[in-house]
């Protein structure tokens, strides 16, 4: 009779593991969405892509990441709030569409500081004091974590008719900017700055609500502002960087492994964005070229014409961004005193 009664057990236990493993091996990918604001043909784009594609191997198709390119999903400045609040559960952003909740992180918009490749590249690695308080600071005010930084190459002025080459050439005009430092930094500079979403400089240039633009050089190319524009003036007042974050509780989540396989893919597709962002710039102005535009590189004493007007704008980071703002600049000085005393090849510009 035990026999029997075990026999019965046995096979109900069977039959009980069976199910379980029916159930996991066809339970739905956890699908986690990610919002991109450029288009598929954009190295923002390919980079989350390279991302979503290790994902993929490395969870054996376990973690789902979908993609939703050239803002199908939310515009630009809408994507802090929808990653920190969990309407989305990724995103990429530019960093400085936090500004406004990390007044800090402007200190990549000051005109000429991180002009030096090797000193951008620098300040945005992992190991960086600046990249460490920042990123800190927006996983407390927002609930979003930040899993990599993309450089995206150096930022450019874009004019019709004729070149932007020295701040004379700005008076009374109107330039499309990113944010209100570059704003800042245009009107100290002779013009009125625009701000506006990336995306949204091909139809102010359409419209004629602008003359002209200070965006990325590959910006250039992935949003066909070529079609509307003619000179394009290389001063490298900045460089850009997107930022790649996931809403917190969605992180907390999800198992260790799952964590574990996201960290993994987030740091290949960094290494992989550093490696591209030493040819980004060079690969667009070579496309430019060959659609016609005139591409000018600003002499030594035109950037200087640049740097002098630009020079207040520094104080007046100084002046909104707080204890933050005070010690990502401390940061910097470090940086800058490193370099000084003990220059590393480094990159250089293209």
């Amino acid at each position: 009779m035990r026999a029997r009664k075990n026999r019965i057990w046995l096979v109900f236990l069977l039959q009980f593991l069976t199910g379980t493993l029916c159930v996991t091996a066809t339970a739905a990918p956890a699908t986690i969405r990610v919002t991109v604001q450029l288009p598929e043909e954009s190295l923002l784009y390919r980079n989350l892509k390279h991302f979503s594609d290790r994902v993929a191997e490395e969870s054996h198709g376990g973690l789902d990441i979908k993609l939703f390119p050239s803002s199908e999903l939310f515009k630009a400045h809408e994507v802090p709030h929808a990653i920190g609040s969990g309407q989305i559960e990724m995103g990429a952003s530019l960093l400085l569409q936090y500004v406004e909740i990390v007044p800090a992180a402007d200190i990549f918009s000051v005109p000429f500081l991180f002009s030096n490749p090797a000193i951008f590249e620098a300040a945005t690695a992992s190991s960086s004091g600046i990249r460490g308080a920042l990123d800190e600071n927006i996983r407390h005010a927002t609930g979003a974590r930040v899993l990599w930084w993309i450089p995206y190459g150096a930022e450019a002025l874009g004019s019709k008719g004729s070149p932007l080459r020295s701040p004379s050439n700005l008076a009374g005009k109107r330039i499309r900017v990113a944010g209100r430092t570059l704003a800042e930094f245009v009107k100290a500079c002779g013009a009125n700055g625009v701000v506006s979403d990336g995306p949204e400089q091909y139809a102010l240039l359409q419209n004629g609500k602008v003359d002209g633009v200070s965006t990325s050089i590959e910006a250039f190319v992935s949003l066909n502002l070529w079609q509307l524009i003619d000179h394009v003036t290389l001063i490298r007042h900045i460089r850009k960087v997107f930022i790649v974050l996931i809403n917190d509780r969605i992180w907390l989540g999800l198992s260790e492994e799952q964590r574990s396989i996201l960290k993994k893919a987030a740091m290949e597709a960094e290494r992989a964005a550093l490696n591209q962002d030493v040819v980004l710039d060079r690969e667009a102005i070579a496309i430019l070229a060959q659609h016609g535009m005139k591409i000018t590189e600003a002499t030594p004493a035109e950037l200087g014409e640049w740097k002098a007007c630009s020079s207040p704008v520094s104080e007046l980071f100084l002046a909104k961004s707080g204890e933050t703002g005070e010690k990502v600049m401390a940061e910097y000085r470090k940086l800058l005193a490193g370099f000084a005393g003990n220059r590393p090849s480094g990159r250089t510009a293209p």
